[in-house]
């Protein structure tokens, strides 16, 4: 049986990323073993340190903000969030904080270790939690979430950001698009730009022989909730060229060619000038899969950016 697993999208055209396994070759089983010197390792600055995972902050846990801001403190590769000396932090739940504290958010300054003033009285951290665990709400600001950096290091994966992919797309010619892509991109020392989106809503036929689009759930009145694409799509372009192409892939393996023809084929297919891919391009099992210029594709694709493309990227 076919199933269909969740892709997460961080931001509303960046690119998505799910574990999978690599094939033998592309591992790394044995690595020489090299003399590193090792230092005296330093105490930890005087100060507070929370550990994210840890017995000393207890569930359910506040989110933990900069103070003055909306922005969450990130923590280091260790699972710590520093805290200098006489500094603050601010400890914000969606919901209520539990007692010894109240209300939704309190501004903390660290006294030491786990210890921080909140109106002129220390807590220890284990006192500091929710009454229930923090909410979310998504928001669309029409701009890019990654704060204009070239990296997301934690992207949250909710359903706002996520679509549906079938399992052997997934895991047959997409794979082989995002492998190929960047496998080709560090062959070349090139930098690009990549946007990956969905489009359209897929179909199969009820019991009747009608076509229905499919949806993983339904609210109280029967409207479909988190839509199972049709399409996938990566934009690829080289800023230093102005070159750009389009990688598409048909996300449902229970279509007829003929139905992929009519209904999933957006723009000309450009796809055999590629050669950095190692797809099965009308495997419709794994995906059928094809490739267009930006413009051409765009004009079908609106909600796309208008992107400064002036020739193809092969």
């Amino acid at each position: 049986m076919k199933c269909l697993v969740l892709i997460a999208f961080s931001g509303l055209f960046l690119a998505s990323a799910q574990a999978r396994i690599l094939p033998a070759e592309d591992l790394l089983w044995e690595l020489p073993e090299v003399p590193v010197a090792v230092n005296e390792i330093e105490p930890r600055a005087a100060g507070c340190s929370i550990k994210i995972r840890s017995s000393e902050l207890k569930d359910p846990q506040p989110l933990l903000i900069k103070s003055g801001t909306s922005e969450i403190v990130g923590f280091s590769d260790t699972g710590y969030v520093d805290v200098d000396k006489d500094k603050t932090i601010e400890f914000h739940c969606t919901s209520s904080l539990a007692s010894p504290l109240s209300g939704k958010s309190v501004t903390a300054k660290c006294v030491g270790g786990t210890t921080f003033k909140i109106d002129d009285k220390e807590h220890d951290l284990s006192a500091i939690k929710c009454t229930s665990w923090p909410a979310f709400v998504g928001k669309k600001s029409g701009s890019s979430c990654n704060g204009g950096t070239t990296l997301i290091k934690r992207a949250t994966f909710l359903f706002i950001n996520a679509a549906p992919q079938w399992q052997t797309f997934n895991a047959g010619n997409w794979a082989r698009v995002e492998d190929g892509v960047r496998a080709w991109v560090a062959k070349e020392k090139k930098h690009v730009e990549c946007r990956t989106g969905v489009w359209g809503v897929t179909t199969l036929p009820n019991k009747n022989g009608e076509q229905r689009q499919l949806y993983l759930s339904h609210d109280n009145n029967g409207n479909g909730l988190i839509p199972v694409p049709k399409l996938y799509f990566r934009v690829v372009i080289e800023p230093s060229t102005k070159k750009g192409i389009v990688l598409i892939g048909v996300n449902n393996p229970h279509l007829s060619l003929e139905e992929i023809k009519r209904d999933y084929i957006l723009c000309t297919d450009v796809s055999d000038r590629i050669n950095w891919i190692s797809w099965k391009k009308t495997d419709i099992t794994a995906g059928y899969s094809y490739a267009c210029e930006v413009p051409e594709f765009r004009k079908k694709v609106s909600h796309l950016p208008e992107f400064s493309v002036s020739g193809l990227l092969v």
